[in-house]
């Protein structure tokens, strides 16, 4: 059940948006401490793994889920706590417009003007690519691992037709995810590119 980690760390946003929001519910989150942020984080897995188990009985189901949300929970609170702190050192020199820009750019959009705006945002995507790849090997091997057993189960058991899907989605996201990363890491770097 935890072993979607990986793929939860790979593809989670590393940059929470709207920060600069009074009130808005990321910015209470990115300001709390990894273990609220691991209750969270693990209730949700939790009850994302019990309803995939439902099949398996109710009992089961909720088991599977307080198991996996206390194993999820534990490695990822500390994990979203450090990312967290690294982008607030990153974007603290920036108005919460300033903010927003960065965020933006570090995925979609012009590219910032504002040099100061540019440059957060190019240290906040090439952190991104840097986190990604850092992972790459073990996640692809955890995966098509998962992937080959999701499918070994639902030829033998006939259930779970929706593992193998997600399994493979999760092979399929890294690439796309790196290079778009790359393209908007070249965007940021670029005196060429502009508005």
């Amino acid at each position: 059940m935890a072993v979607v980690l990986p793929a939860f760390t790979a593809l989670a946003r590393v940059v929470p948006r709207n920060f600069g929001n009074d009130g808005g519910m990321r910015k209470r989150l990115s300001q709390s401490p990894w273990w609220v942020l691991s209750i969270i984080s693990g209730t949700v897995f939790g009850v994302l793994t019990a309803l995939v188990d439902l099949n398996k009985g109710v009992h089961a189901a909720v088991l599977h889920g307080l198991i996996g949300g206390a194993i999820f929970g534990a490695i990822q609170g500390p994990i979203t706590a450090r990312r967290t702190r690294r982008w607030r050192a990153a974007v603290s020199h920036l108005s919460p417009d300033d903010v927003k820009a960065a965020n933006r750019a570090v995925m979609r959009g012009p590219v910032p003007t504002d040099p100061r705006v540019r440059q957060t945002a190019l240290e906040l995507a090439s952190s991104q690519l840097r986190e990604l790849s850092k992972i790459l090997v073990f996640y692809y091997a955890l995966f098509a691992i998962m992937d080959v057993l999701s499918v070994y189960l639902v030829i033998h058991s006939h259930k779970g037709f929706i593992l193998p899907v997600f399994f493979t989605a999760f092979l399929v996201a890294p690439p796309l995810v790196i290079r778009h990363l790359r393209h908007r890491v070249q965007r940021l770097q670029s005196p060429t590119y502009g508005h």
